[in-house]
């Protein structure tokens, strides 16, 4: 799976790049037909809060595009939560499938 990384308004620490790719590349244990993977990581600089980044990451599969956005305080804990929802919406997207298959025939 080719993993495209873009950064904006952030310097990644050296090594982090790499625990992306490891992370997300466990997603290909849910489905083996990634066409493409796209992160964009970013630091929104106008927020009252303080630092909060910014990770999105855009996933086409045959047929559907998945699409998932998180705002958080840490980078490595927003990339996780990122991680999570998608692998849940790949899921749930089998899982229709699966079931359209299923249909009961009289």
């Amino acid at each position: 799976m080719n993993i495209i990384i873009y950064t904006k308004n952030l310097e990644l620490p050296p090594g982090f790049k790499k625990q992306i790719e490891e992370k997300f590349n466990k997603l290909a244990e849910f489905t083996s037909k990634i066409i493409s993977f796209r992160a964009d990581l970013s630091h929104d600089s106008k927020h009252r809060k303080g630092q909060v980044y910014r990770v999105e990451v855009n996933l086409n599969v045959p047929g559907t595009m998945f699409r998932v956005v998180e705002n958080d305080f840490d980078l490595s804990t927003g990339v996780n939560k990122v991680r999570d929802k998608l692998a849940r919406q790949i899921t749930e997207h089998k899982r229709k499938i699966v079931d359209r298959k299923r249909i009961v025939r009289k």
